[in-house]
């Protein structure tokens, strides 16, 4: 896979931090030019530091149209033979019994997981079709099992795993491949962000008679998470863009097999497993 043609140009939405910042410094290292797609200017900065000057960060913002609009304008400019590859990483956690959610959380989430990607794919996608290149989305193992608790964040990602298969049945005549990567719970800073935001309306005596039995194991997996490192991530998204046959899903991680499983089994057996899961954190 490594002795592909080199200096071929792949974007990278949420390359701050995480899978995204990880696959962005990866591929630079193997010799691609890297349009990191960030939001911040430190972050840009940050990024100029650790990677060589192949490495080109781009100012976007996933629920910005116009900022998705420039930012395809400035990779087209200065991709030189077109874009290979587009890794849709870009993605926010947020969850809760249903009840009780801050529906603008809710909305952000679908912005930000969902209608992001589809609006950067739309963007971007002349440039890939033009190369007969890759696009992987970076989807979840919510994806195929929603957790209680987890129902804005799944609803997204169960989303974005339809859009994929969609979009990969459009791309087939255009000798596009496009493939999905499911990782289980993996080394973040969305941990972190996730522990930090949630909501103090969650340990109110209301919330815990109700759904103790949701909030406290979310609470626990937040405080000690089971994290499998980003490298694991990172070989997944390499083959997808550079085996000559890339697989249409990648599952990631042990946790993410187990889900793969379980989704299968008639609803009655899987729920009562759920809840067997959650009885034991």
């Amino acid at each position: 896979m490594r002795d592909m043609e080199q200096e071929k140009s792949i974007f990278i939405t949420g390359s701050s931090t995480g899978i995204g910042k990880a696959c962005a410094l990866h591929f630079d290292r193997l010799g691609y030019r890297v349009f990191a797609g960030v939001r911040k200017k430190a972050d840009a900065d940050s990024l100029r530091q650790e990677a060589s000057d192949r490495l080109v960060p781009v100012t976007i913002d996933v629920t910005d149209p116009a900022l998705i609009m420039k930012a395809a304008g400035n990779v087209a400019k200065r991709s030189g033979e077109g874009l290979y590859g587009l890794l849709n990483n870009a993605g926010i956690g947020a969850g809760g019994p249903v009840e009780f959610l801050d529906m603008e959380k809710v909305e952000s989430v679908i912005r930000v997981n969902l209608l992001g990607m589809i609006a950067v794919t739309s963007a971007f996608l002349p440039m890939i079709r033009k190369s007969r290149g890759r696009i992987v989305n970076i989807g979840s193992i919510s994806g195929m099992l929603a957790l209680p608790g987890a129902s804005p964040y799944a609803a997204s990602k169960f989303a974005v795993e339809a859009f994929t298969d969609s979009l990969r049945l459009e791309m087939r005549p255009h000798g596009v491949r496009v493939s999905l990567v499911q990782p289980g719970d993996t080394e973040s800073s969305i941990w972190s962000k996730v522990q930090k935001n949630f909501s103090p309306v969650y340990r109110t005596d209301q919330v815990r008679s109700l759904y103790g039995f949701v909030i406290d194991p979310i609470r626990q997996a937040l405080e000690h998470p089971r994290l499998q490192p980003v490298e694991k991530v990172v070989n997944a998204v390499e083959h997808a863009f550079l085996s000559a046959k890339p697989r249409s899903r990648y599952r990631v991680g042990r946790d993410a097999r187990i889900f793969a499983m379980v989704r299968h089994l008639p609803d009655s057996v899987r729920d009562r497993l759920v809840m067997r899961g959650l009885e034991r954190q």
